[in-house]
This record gives C-alpha cells, structure tokens and sequence, in this order.
C-alpha cells in the first residue's frame, strides 16, 4: 500500500500497511493549475495547509477523513509547488479565496463542501466564508482567530493598527459573490 517515496519522509507512518499516501493530481482553477492530494469519496472535505506548509501536512487526515465517508482533498496553494506560480500573478486573501472557491466549484460535484484551515489556510477560510458562502456547509478554522473576534490576539491588533493592511471581511458584497478589500488605518 505505501511505495517508497510516496510519502514525505517526515510522515511516512509507523505501520506503512495502514496509510495510503495519494499521488498529486492537478486541476486547472481560477487561470492556474493547481496539484491536490486527494482520498476518498463522499462529500468534499477541502483541507487549506498554512505557511510555510504544503498539502503534505494532511497525509494523516486525508486517509481518516476517506475511512469517514469523505472525498478528502489537500490542495498545494497558489505559488506552492508543484501548483502554478503565476509570473504576474495575486496572493491576496481575495485571489485565493477565488482559487479555493473554484476548486469547489470544480471537485465538489455541485454540492457545498466541508472547509478545513489552518494559520494561512484558516486566514483563506475566512475570506471564503465571507464571499462564497452558498459553496460552504461547515468550516473549521485553526490558529487565526478572526479579525473581528472580541479576543483579538496580539497580532491581530497589530494588523488593525498598521496602515495599509487589507482586510477582505468588512466590506463583503454578497450579492456579486466577490471581495471588496478594505484598508485600515
């Protein structure tokens, strides 16, 4: 079940005979190619990895997520490799909130899918969240309290503070699906 090579050697499991470490695949979204590890089927469960992570970080998750019921997927985030790294191109919160929303739109079947985020990736769920709301049916989001949370952490407060930091939540046109960056300060 587990070929030399298949995982990274960091998460290679103890019982190579109990985990099934997926081949990348690629999908063309939003302009770019995006690569995806992916398990299971049932119901899109899109896991979003943080920085300075890849879609490695899910190798444990993805194989417990398929033995669930669930079509598991990783994808590399833009400018990760193996996904695009486009020449000119936005790694705003709103470009890839699009990249995620097209990913959706593109693996999940016309279903709304399970939304998993950690630090970088939570920060991408967030603005999911608020802009593609109709592509989402639950979300769990790690390491990144939200902007607007009343326990704002240190850097959060930072972030409000600090001229020219963009921020896709409050200025959310739900009607035109689409982010309305805002700058603090």
């Amino acid at each position: 079940m587990l070929s030399t090579g298949a995982c990274s050697r960091k998460h290679r499991p103890r019982h190579p005979t109990t985990v099934r470490c997926p081949r990348m695949k690629h999908v063309r979204a939003n302009g770019i190619d995006i690569a995806y590890l992916e398990q299971g089927t049932g119901p899109l469960v899109l896991l979003l990895h943080g920085f300075p992570d890849n879609a490695r970080s899910w190798e444990r998750q993805l194989p417990a997520l398929a033995a669930a019921g669930y079509r598991a997927v990783a994808p590399n985030l833009r400018g990760y490799p193996p996904s695009e790294i486009p020449a000119e191109g936005f790694y705003d919160r709103a470009t890839l909130a699009e990249d995620v929303a097209e990913l959706i739109r593109q693996l999940g079947g016309g279903q709304r899918a399970h939304l998993i985020g950690q630090d970088w990736g939570a920060a991408i769920t967030y603005g999911v969240l608020a802009a593609f709301p109709e592509l989402i049916n639950r979300a769990i989001v790690m390491a990144i309290p939200h902007e607007r949370s009343p326990w704002p952490s240190a850097s959060c407060r930072l972030r409000r503070a600090t001229t020219g930091v963009i921020s896709p939540w409050p200025n959310t046109a739900a009607s035109s699906g689409k982010l309305r960056p805002t700058r603090f300060g």
